[in-house]
């Protein structure tokens, strides 16, 4: 695909259209979803990410993904709507942040458990891997909550 000056611009805008190079005249493409909160391994092999499937024309389905960055082979972890994800240090594992779970996966299998019933998003987690740190749904609006892994508790952290 050739690009005038016009679509060279617009392409590293990051918007999916084309110009001849005559003048502009967009040309629209299929759009092929989002991706978004990008998290690199803690050993910078790898990033997980979330895509939002872009309708029937994305072969991609919503979900996590995992791209190698040496030679940029994605898959996909798990299917699914979540809100946040990171890496649990030491480990090939995810913290995801589901419709109302937080759960731990393997970056590799996609295989795990909900570890919390709990409105989650903007997930973080510590460098030691004790707690994790979100954005929580309460009766007084968003806040932030912490889940403890050793104990299991959940405890809100702004009150305000």
């Amino acid at each position: 695909m050739r690009f005038c000056k016009y679509g060279r611009a617009i392409a590293l805008l990051g918007i999916l259209s084309s110009c001849g190079c005559s003048g502009p005249s967009p040309t629209k493409l299929d759009l092929l979803g989002n991706d978004s909160s990008p998290h690199a391994s803690p050993d910078g092999r790898y990033a997980v990410y979330l895509h939002e499937s872009g309708g029937a024309s994305d072969p991609r389905p919503t979900g996590v993904y995992r791209v190698q960055l040496d030679s940029l082979v994605v898959r996909n972890v798990t299917t699914g709507e979540f809100a946040g994800l990171d890496w649990l240090p030491g480990t090939d594992s995810l913290v995801v942040a589901g419709r109302a779970t937080l759960k731990v996966l393997s970056s590799v299998s996609g295989s795990g458990s909900i570890i919390a019933v709990t409105v989650a998003h903007s997930v973080s987690v510590s460098q030691d891997g004790n707690a994790i740190v979100y954005t929580c749904q309460t009766g007084r609006g968003v806040r932030l909550c912490e889940y403890v892994l050793a104990t299991g508790q959940i405890r809100q952290i702004t009150t305000y």
